[in-house]
């Protein structure tokens, strides 16, 4: 086990550790091509991500202890709109362990399976140096990327386009090439000449509704429902739809329904809306939408006439104690039977793996549960140089999980073909940064999250066109800005340190604390890298961990006559409105209370005639008395020209009020 690195919380939350709040902070100043290389650096999926993945990152994110977590799914999809396609990844990254170098001749890895798991795989190992080639039985690659998910949420072109992305790696993907028929898992190593398998099958097979009348026309199972319609096969479905299930895909199926034309779509759930594991945004959409649902119900019969569908008879339920899977259990309510018409009847109820691939001289071990059975840590399974790892070992989960399962699996096979003992593979223990006080908590200003435009419901109903519209440029800054940055606050060189407490008396937040030994200490789970305390240190013993370089932007845009005039702009209140954004000879500054005085006669020095600072009062600053501090530099600036005889009223001071005052004039 390595020691832990300590996170953000919500890299923690990530199941392939994206640095997002780096990307985040890129999308903040607005590097938007760096924002996308940094996230592909780890994720061959970001656009696939950036539109459906479940977001535990927003869930941890510390942000949600002020007010509402940033939109991290919504800005990584920004990213990679806005990014485009000079964001190419520069170096390989398969793993957040440092990770030696690969051979120089291209083994032969096969890939069975080419949906997120696989091509995960595939994706990292290409990098690497490895000849990888994917067998798909499908016509189509993308696993259940690619057949079970609709338009609305995710355009078959946007994940055409990542799998593309992975081909021109180098990567050969065989569709409509099952194995198990034409050739074996032993036929690949011992006839083939591939030096490792990676299965990555997937879970395909729904779970069979288990009733009465579950065998008439016009009951279908929920991924062979949307299996068939993404792979453009005709669906008759009738006026009337049940959906019985509460995950993603129940959803999925329900509002799939309804736009390939279904009057009324109903879906029949046992437990209540807060035991329902579909994403809370995607069941405020379906019921918009017009979906109707029975909580608290259950399916006991499905009623049929002339070998069809006609209605669907259910029973009420309660909730009891909690389960094994920590939800309350439903229980029946005797004698409360009712039923409804319906035309047809999904059923979404779970999914398993269809392990009919596998033969017996595959020597590949199935678990107690159908599910292949291999070790969670290296992927191995009961075959030498055969790996697994995704839906098909952990049962169903979410795509991004898949991702890390992938990667998880390319980590061991290139261990694995250099020669070295798996077993030995070293794990990486996250740890994530503390939660904030409450002390901190108080002081921290609230900043609604930014909605993202969808689609009006009555120009969804009839077509798939995607319902999330991305967010704009200003709204994607506007909430980046609103990132706590975790993390990457103050840090104290104790060789420069002084022990002055300068510090220590104005840092708003109350972060630096003397220790016994008379020297400064910054949690750093705490800071706010507010900047205050490294813009005031007389001994410039204290650096932002991640801190814009400001010495470089002066020189883009004062530096060799390009600009007259130097803007130092607050930018945290440019993107809310209350301060212009400079045509030229801007300068932006996450927050003016960073800015030094050597930042301000720099400027000076490279020419510039004017230098203004648009600075935020001290009301309305992101932080807490951000514009006090700005009108003290520039104060200090003012006083180092006097006494070098240069006009003090080179450098000049214009805040919020100011600007808004003048708008009231014009």
């Amino acid at each position: 086990m390595i020691p832990g690195i300590i996170y953000p919380p919500c890299q923690a939350a990530c199941p392939i550790s994206t640095d997002v709040q780096g990307y985040v902070a890129l999308i903040a100043e607005e590097r938007f091509e760096d924002a996308l290389r940094l996230i592909r650096n780890t994720n061959p999926f970001p656009s696939v991500c950036g539109r459906i993945c479940t977001h535990p990152c927003e869930g941890a994110c510390r942000r949600t202890q002020v007010d509402q977590p940033i939109a991290i799914r919504g800005l990584e999809r920004f990213a990679v709109d806005a990014g485009g396609e000079k964001a190419k990844l520069k170096k390989p990254k398969v793993s957040v362990i440092p990770h030696p170098k690969s051979p120089q001749v291209r083994a032969k890895v096969a890939v069975i399976g080419a949906g997120p798991a696989g091509l995960s795989c595939a994706h990292d190992l290409a990098l690497l140096g490895y000849k990888v080639t994917v067998f798909e039985a499908l016509p189509v690659a993308g696993g259940m990327l690619r057949v079970g998910i609709p338009d609305y949420r995710l355009p078959k072109i946007i994940l055409e386009n990542e799998i593309n992305r992975i081909g021109e790696l180098g990567v050969e993907i065989k569709t409509n090439y099952p194995i198990g028929k034409r050739i074996t898992i032993g036929d690949l190593i011992e006839k083939r000449g591939y030096k490792a398998v990676f299965i990555a099958t997937g879970a395909h097979r729904s779970l069979k509704l288990q009733v009465k009348g579950a065998n008439l026309n016009g009951v279908m199972a929920s991924l062979e429902f949307l299996k068939a319609f993404n792979l453009g096969k005709p669906l008759n479905l009738g006026r009337r739809v049940a959906v019985i299930g509460g995950g993603n895909t129940a959803i999925d199926c329900a509002r799939t329904a309804l736009r390939l034309g279904a009057r009324e779509v109903t879906i029949v759930y046992r437990r209540s809306r807060n035991e329902m594991q579909a994403q809370p945004g995607e069941i405020d959409e379906a019921l918009k939408e017009g979906v109707k649902i029975e909580f608290l119900s259950m399916p006991v019969r499905i009623i049929g006439k002339i070998g069809a569908v006609v209605a669907i008879e259910c029973i009420k339920m309660k909730l009891g104690s909690p389960d094994e899977s920590g939800r309350r259990r439903p229980i029946k309510v005797e004698g409360s039977e009712y039923s409804f018409p319906a035309d047809n009847v999904i059923s979404a109820l779970g999914q398993n793996i269809d392990a009919s691939f596998l033969t017996r001289k595959d020597q590949v071990l199935l678990s107690q549960r159908g599910l292949i059975r291999a070790d969670r840590r290296t992927t191995a399974t009961s075959r030498e140089a055969v790996f697994a790892a995704g839906d098909c070992v952990s049962g169903p989960a979410t795509a991004t999980e898949a991702i890390a399962a992938g990667k998880k699996g390319a980590y061991a096979i290139d261990t694995y073909l250099r020669g070295e003992d798996i077993s030995e593979l070293e794990v990486l223990k996250k740890q994530k940064i503390a939660e904030l006080k409450p002390d901190v908590v108080k002081k921290i200003r609230v900043l609604q999250r930014e909605k993202m435009s969808t689609l009006p419901i009555e120009m969804r109903l009839r077509n798939f066109n995607p319902v999330e519209k991305g967010f704009s440029k200003d709204k994607a800054i506007r909430e980046a800005l609103r990132c706590l940055g975790c993390g990457s606050g103050a840090a104290i060189s104790e060789a420069e340190c002084v022990s002055c407490l300068t510090c220590v008396s104005v840092c708003p937040y109350g972060v630096p604390v003397v220790k016994k030994e008379g020297v400064v200490e910054i949690d750093i789970s705490q800071c706010q890298a507010c900047g205050i305390c490294a813009s005031e240190c007389p001994a410039m013993a204290i650096s932002l961990r991640r801190a814009a370089m400001l010495e470089d932007e002066i020189e883009k845009v004062v530096g060799k006559g390009k600009s007259k005039v130097a803007e130092f702009y607050c930018q945290y209140e440019a993107y809310e409105g209350k301060l212009p954004k400079p045509k030229k000879g801007g300068i932006k500054v996450m927050c003016t209370a960073k800015l030094h005085v050597v930042h301000l006669l720099k400027a000076t020095e490279m020419g510039a005639e004017e230098i203004i600072v648009l600075s935020c009062t001290e009301k309305s600053c992101r932080f807490i008395d951000g514009g006090k501090w700005a009108r003290k530099k520039v104060k200090e600036a003012q006083k180092i020209l006097e006494n070098i005889g240069v006009s003090p009223t080179k450098v000049v001071l214009r805040d919020t009020e100011e600007s808004q005052n003048s708008k009231g004039e014009e």
